[in-house]
């Protein structure tokens, strides 16, 4: 499926803007003597980007979304040592906060990212996002999750100054930001900006009741390549319609969502005793987007209708595999025994344990996986005439045919490993 599952990712909010250098640090042969990131009000302003390399340079500006062309530099190219390079930040009239990065790239093939954010709110000067007018006290701040105890994957939430939403950042066993997204609740249709191509989900909320009627995706400016609208039933998600591609649809059962299509996919799911509270739905992360695309970043967020009351419990996937065997070539149409040998998840003696304290602390689910050796009895149809072998005794042997499963037995089930999954929440 799709992530946030594929990349949940697929998997909702801030362009997490390349910070490859720590401020006053190094990044290969580039030092960085100012700031790493600035966030600025609508104010015009000029900054300095003071940095040195040990090569000659080249830079570059990235826009994340439509806004372009609010950024000037008086050098774009220089030789080794020391340097300065003044950016000129114009006005922001648009009505929505915009971003940017300026990026210096030398020789040595090292790499420098200094993020600009400019508000549309105008104030004195630079900014401090850090400080949220809205306090962030229980805030979801990360959730980690570990396969096996050992492979990661790190989903970073941050919050504007009103207390919504604003970046989430993906990253997998610690080798730093793979994946960003930021949301932009001050435009319309609300935007969900990542990339550095400016992709873009792009969330309705035409009734501005704080709930999503349609939902687009363009990969580049301009070109929508999913659109979908969104219905409800009872204040609940009921489907989800996509103009082209597949559509999905829920079932509920006791105010949680027990089941969902997508596709020629179903999917259920179970849901534990405990109460489903965080500031943001982590049941979208906890269902693997519950089998949706760019849904996701809106469920988080509870702009589709009411949410599951309790916490999902988590799945882990797997199923019999028979492996592989050679067709044996046969004589005539009949019945015939092979033992085949495979390995099995067993899901169903899948193991869960919740650490709740009144918020979600951390979710682990465990199954073993057996490896099975099951006998099959089959019966076999000849396609082909034309394609045998013959046999010393002069038996034609034919390798084209059809075959049905009358019955199966298994012969042993032995424990192979368990596998499991943990996802921690941290908060703020």
């Amino acid at each position: 499926m799709k992530t946030l599952k594929h990349s949940l990712l697929y998997l909702s909010a801030a362009v997490a803007l390349i910070a490859a250098a720590g401020c006053n640090g190094t990044v290969d042969s580039i030092d960085l003597f100012s700031e790493e990131s600035y966030f600025l009000d609508a104010n015009s302003t000029t900054l300095e980007i003071e940095f040195s390399t040990e090569t000659p340079w080249e830079a570059a500006v990235a826009y994340f979304g439509y806004e372009e062309d609010w950024l000037s530099l008086d050098s774009r190219t220089g030789d080794a040592g020391s340097s300065v390079i003044s950016v000129y930040v114009e006005p922001n009239y648009s009505g929505y906060s915009r971003k940017a990065a300026v990026t210096i790239a030398d020789e040595d093939g090292a790499t420098l990212s200094v993020s600009i954010e400019q508000s549309s709110e105008y104030g004195g000067g630079e900014l401090e996002p850090d400080e949220p007018t809205v306090g962030r006290d229980g805030f979801v701040r990360s959730v980690r999750v570990n396969y096996n105890d050992e492979e990661e994957m790190m989903y970073s939430f941050g919050y504007n100054e009103s207390g919504r939403l604003g970046d989430i950042e993906i990253s997998f066993d610690g080798e730093g930001v793979s994946e960003s997204y930021s949301i932009y609740w001050d435009s319309y249709p609300i935007q969900v900006r990542y990339g550095y191509d400016g992709s873009s989900i792009f969330i309705y909320d035409i009734e501005s009741d704080g709930i999503a009627e349609r939902i687009e995706a363009e990969s580049e400016p301009g070109y929508v390549d999913y659109r979908a609208e969104i219905e409800y039933a009872g204040g609940r998600l009921h489907a989800i319609k996509a103009e082209y591609g597949d559509s999905s649809g829920f079932l509920w059962e006791n105010g949680s969502m027990v089941e969902s299509t997508y596709g020629y996919y179903t999917s259920d799911y179970a849901y534990s005793e405990y109460e489903n509270n965080a500031n943001i739905d982590l049941n979208w992360i906890l269902s693997d987007g519950y089998n949706t695309d760019f849904a996701v970043f809106a469920g988080l967020v509870d702009m589709l209708g009411h949410r599951s009351a309790t916490y999902v419990i988590p799945d882990l996937w797997g199923a019999l595999e028979d492996g592989n065997r050679q067709l044996e070539p046969i004589p005539s149409d009949g019945e015939y025994t092979f033992t085949g040998t495979g390995t099995y998840f067993a899901t169903e003696e899948t193991e869960t344990e919740f650490d709740f304290d009144g918020r979600l602390n951390e979710i682990r689910v465990s199954a073993p996986v057996y490896t099975v050796e099951k006998e099959y009895t089959v019966y076999r149809t000849i396609t082909d005439y034309g394609k045998y072998d013959v046999l010393e005794d002069g038996t034609k042997v034919y390798y084209e045919y059809d075959e049905e499963i009358i019955s199966e037995r298994v012969v042993s089930r032995n424990l192979d490993r368990w596998e499991s999954k943990t996802f921690t929440v941290s908060y703020y």
